[in-house]
């Protein structure tokens, strides 16, 4: 018995061990613990029963312990298990049971086993682990997803089969889930990489521990090394390629991401392309892997190119500075013509700050003196052209009126409709203003206010159509003045110009509205008479004129006489043009004169009749000439500015065997009208040339230029002779001869003249216009004459320091040769004052006796090799003209004249006493008013203004003049003068600082 049951337990164990162990990786964890809990029981009893050898009572009590307790476990456990036979259950669990939706256990096993589970089940019966997943419901609702094993169960010759049942829901749902974001993550990789591709970035990760460096292609393309990449990158190939002045900054930031201070990193820097030129990228980075003591492993991130950003940022820099600073002011609106933006200059010139015009029309800065058709123009010229440009008035906040020269343009999109309008424009009031000042020096005499020669010809030319029109008669007289040099000489020329300025007043008044008294310069006038019905209305005209010039005149105390010569020419009776009559009545002039003077002469149309010419005089000329008498001196011009010698006058000399040495106003008036004058010139002008060409062989290299009379340049064959003259000397480039000739003597025939400098400059000689400036002065003029240098005249030079007026025509003619792109030359500077003023005015090139006197050919290159410009004149080589420096000037100017009056009355030339106090003179208006506004935060102001006040506490104490102390008790003119100039030092150290 004992042995039955030994060995029914052990079949038993032997039964559930191969149930077990049929496929103990794929059942489920419950039913595999519960089988084996049995089949370790049963191998207890077993063991007990074999140790011990029990009783078969005993053995049997333990059987039915182990099967009780196998029942319990089978029972308890929570997974459906079941037995099946066939298509029948014969044994289950209670978790079975509710699974399969039946009560209880015998429930289950009358009821027929599922279709899905059955088929299954006999293939496993068979020896086959079957499993199935089967949608299980409870009350006909989808609850989730079972899988179900069916496995063999060895038994006594019966198939049976153990089923279990496992819940899969969760299970399969997190791996749906699971699946689901793996496929959105591949999805989201693509679209990231093709997100990566669609911005050009380049992507890359560094090995920290390896320093492996690994790139996508666009990474390679960024630096042109897309098909030629080494094998092993490394960080070291990117940062060789980094700009010098970049890698510092990059590394900084690499370092403190590795440490941890920062949690990722952005930088921009300069990266060499493959091909040499630098561009521009913005490195994004970041820490990706850490060691578990946070010690960095991996970095990733990314690389754009950023070069076009960057060049469009700094176009954009470049457009807001321009826009910020530019000295134009500029305006833009929207296509509503309302103001979007201004930039500060807009501000400074309308005085509008941006916040009052923002939002408003620019119709707030018209003037008013636009008509409403002039603003039509301008819009159709904006909508037909898109641009507008011209000059236009507006009105400043303060209410003045200022010009501006603008230019409007439309800004369109892409679709060609307006969106913004763009004006630029410029402040041209000053230049305005100077333009008109510049046409009024040239129409009008700037002593008498008459107008000068250009106003004269124009009002002739149009005196003489309106009489071809109408049938009238018009006079030209030609009225020169007697004994005015006299006057000159013993009184000066301050005396000399109130006379002038007087008696052109007398004469203006004596004529017609419609009449034309003009000054030619000197003592010269002409007036036109017009709309004459008789020959009797010119000459009581005439005889009026006379009477009124020869009539005393009133100057301070002084009582001046002079008489005047006119000569007088008829049209139409005298059928020639305009030149033609002045050169007419000219000639009637000289006739008057060398018959007595005070008196008129009418032109009869006969050649003119001169005095007979001093023979003698002529002949010794020509007998100096043909004896090598003559001699030539040259005059230096230097640049004062920076000292270099640019060029030589040469001067005529005559080595008289009796009266030495004779200066040209000694000897050739007589030669102005006669035919010596060419031959003596041509003289000149072959000795000039030897001369430059000697110069030249001893290493000095400078033009001159040669004094050409009248009756020389009115030679037929004088530019015949100037060929020949230069074949004569091959070595001598043209260029180094320049010709001057007298504007008035220009003027005289200006069409003839102007065909002469053209010839001359197509041989390579250049041209100058003498003693420019002296009343003859005319744009007009200088666009007819094609001169190549101005030199202006030095009775401006001399008078500069001490008249106001004489300062501003050399400003005005300064500003007319530059803007007709002249070269000025002054003369006659004597001092180095007048070099100062005029380094100062921006007139650079002069010749005067300040610099050298006309010296012998020999003496030239050693004075050129040693000349040095003063000291002063030197230290306006860092300086230019500014709107500033011309009032300074002219405060000097005041200065000057009020010491050189105050001296001259104090040794007697002058009975009238300048103002003493130091509130009185024109100086002082100057420092209270304009001064201070400009420079009264200039340190060497505060000094200007006591210097000044000691100067005329000084001159008090000269002329016994009281003033409020503190007064000197005593003093002497040498004193007085050295404050004098004192205040001259400063009023220069001020001008430096404005210029």
């Amino acid at each position: 018995m004992n042995k039955d049951i030994t060995e029914l337990v052990a079949a038993d164990l032997v039964q559930l061990d191969a149930t077990c162990q049929c496929a103990p990786d794929q059942a489920d964890e419950g039913t595999a613990a519960i089988l084996q809990a049995v089949i370790e029981a049963l191998r207890n009893q077993q063991g007990v029963l074999v140790a011990h050898n029990r009783t078969l009572l005993e053995q049997n009590a333990e059987l039915a312990r182990a099967r009780d307790h196998y029942r319990q476990l089978f029972e308890a456990n929570p997974e459906p298990l079941w037995v099946m036979e066939g298509e029948r259950f014969v044994e289950a669990n209670p978790a079975a049971c509710r699974v399969f939706g039946h009560a209880d256990r015998a429930a289950l096993l009358d009821a027929r086993v599922d279709p899905a589970i059955a088929g299954p089940a006999r293939l496993a019966a068979l020896g086959e682990i079957q499993r199935v997943e089967l949608e299980h419901a409870v009350g006909g609702a989808l609850e989730g997803l079972a899988e179900v094993t069916l496995a063999p169960l060895p038994g006594d010759g019966r198939r049976l089969v153990l089923g279990s049942w496992r819940d899969v829901s969760l299970a399969r749902s997190v791996e749906r889930q699971l699946i689901a974001s793996e496929r959105q993550a591949r999805e989201d990789n693509q679209r990231l990489r093709e997100l990566m591709q669609g911005t050009h970035t380049g992507m890359w990760e560094w090995n920290l521990e390896t320093d492996r460096l690994v790139v996508n292609p666009r990474w390679a393309e960024i630096i042109g090394r897309k098909d030629d990449l080494p094998a092993n990158l490394t960080f070291d190939t990117w940062y060789e390629r980094i700009h010098p002045e970049d890698r510092d900054h990059a590394l900084l930031q690499i370092r403190r991401c590795c440490a941890g201070e920062i949690e990722q990193f952005r930088i921009e820097l300069r990266v060499r392309h493959a091909e040499g030129h630098w561009l521009w990228t913005v490195e994004r980075g970041r820490i990706v892997n850490w060691t578990a003591q946070r010690r960095p492993l991996r970095m990733a991130g990314t690389c754009q190119d950023i070069t076009r950003h960057k060049q469009a940022e700094e176009q954009l820099k470049l457009a807001a500075s321009v826009f910020t600073h530019a000295s134009e002011g500029i305006l833009i609106t929207d296509a509503n013509v309302r103001i979007v933006s201004v930039n500060r200059a807009f501000t400074r010139i309308t005085g509008y700050a941006a916040d009052e015009v923002i939002g408003c029309s620019p119709a707030v800065l018209r003037s008013g003196l636009h008509s409403p058709e002039f603003y039509a123009a301008i819009w159709q010229a904006l909508r037909e052209t898109g641009h507008w440009s011209g000059e236009i008035w507006n009105r400043h906040k303060d209410g003045h009126l200022y010009a501006e020269l603008a230019n409007i343009s439309t800004v369109c999109n892409e679709q060609g409709q307006v969106e913004n309008y763009v004006a630029l424009f410029t402040d041209i009031t000053a230049a305005k203003n100077h333009q008109q000042q510049l046409e009024y020096s040239a129409n009008y005499d700037a002593l008498t206010d008459l107008p000068n020669r250009l106003l004269l010809a124009d009002r002739l030319h149009q005196a003489m159509a309106r009489a071809r029109r109408n049938g009238g008669r018009i006079a030209v007289a030609y009225i020169d003045l007697d004994g005015f040099k006299a006057v000159n000489d013993q009184h000066g020329h301050d005396v000399g110009d109130q006379l002038l300025v007087a008696l052109a007043g007398r004469m203006k008044g004596l004529l017609r509205e419609n009449d034309t008294l003009a000054r030619l310069g000197g003592d010269e006038f002409v007036a036109v008479i017009v709309d004459m019905v008789r020959l009797q209305d010119c000459t009581q005209a005439i005889e009026r004129l006379l009477r009124a010039l020869a009539d005393p005149v009133l100057i301070g105390e002084r009582v001046l006489h002079v008489s005047a010569s006119i000569g007088v020419t008829l049209y139409p009776a005298d059928d020639v043009d305009a030149d033609q009559l002045l050169r007419h009545a000219d000639q009637a002039m000289y006739i008057a004169k060398q018959t007595g003077k005070n008196r008129y002469q009418l032109f009869d149309g006969q050649p003119a009749r001169i005095a007979p010419e001093p023979e003698r005089e002529l002949e010794l000329l020509r007998q100096a000439l043909e004896r090598n008498e003559l001699r030539l001196h040259y005059q230096p011009r230097v640049n004062m500015r920076t000292g270099q010698v640019v060029g030589a006058e040469a001067l005529l000399r005559w080595q008289h065997p009796e009266r030495g040495l004779l200066l040209p106003g000694e000897f050739l008036g007589a030669l102005q009208h006669h035919s010596l004058a060419a031959a003596i010139g041509h003289w000149v002008i072959d000795q000039v040339l030897c001369q430059i060409a000697l110069w030249r062989s001893q290493g000095l290299q400078i033009p001159v230029s040669v004094n050409i009379a009248p009756r020389h340049l009115q030679q037929r064959d004088f530019i015949a002779a100037l060929k020949a003259l230069l074949r004569a000397h091959p070595s001598v480039e043209p260029a180094m001869l320049e010709l001057e000739l007298m504007e008035s003597h220009a003027l005289d025939d200006i069409d003839y003249v102007g065909e002469v400098m053209e010839a001359c400059q197509q041989l390579g000689m250049r041209f100058a216009l003498d003693d420019f400036g002296t009343g003859y002065t005319s744009l007009s003029y200088l666009r007819r004459l094609p001169a190549d240098t101005l030199k202006l005249d030095h009775s401006l030079v001399q008078a500069m320091p001490s008249e106001r007026d004489d300062l501003y025509m050399v400003e005005a003619v300064r500003g007319m040769a530059g803007a007709f792109r002249r070269r000025l030359v002054a003369e006659g500077v004597e001092t180095e004052w007048q070099g100062e003023m005029l380094l100062a005015l921006g007139c650079e090139l002069a010749q005067g006796f300040a610099i050298a006197r006309p010296m012998p050919a020999e003496a030239l290159p050693g004075w050129a090799a040693t000349w040095q410009p003063p000291a002063n004149w030197q230290a306006w080589a860092s300086h230019v003209l500014t709107a500033q420096t011309l009032p300074v000037l002219l405060a000097t100017v005041e200065h000057s004249a009020w010491r050189d009056q105050l001296i001259a009355h104090l040794e007697g030339r002058d009975e009238h006493l300048p103002p003493i106090h130091y509130d009185d003179c024109r100086f002082a208006a100057w420092y209270r008013g304009e001064g201070r506004q400009r420079f009264a935060s200039h340190p060497q102001f505060a000094v200007i203004g006591q210097l000044h006040e000691r100067v005329h506490q000084l001159a008090a104490c000269l002329v016994g003049s009281p003033l409020p102390p503190p007064a000197p008790q005593a003093c002497d003119l040498r004193q007085f003068c050295q404050e004098s100039q004192k205040l001259l030092d400063s009023l220069r150290s001020l001008a430096w600082s404005a210029a």
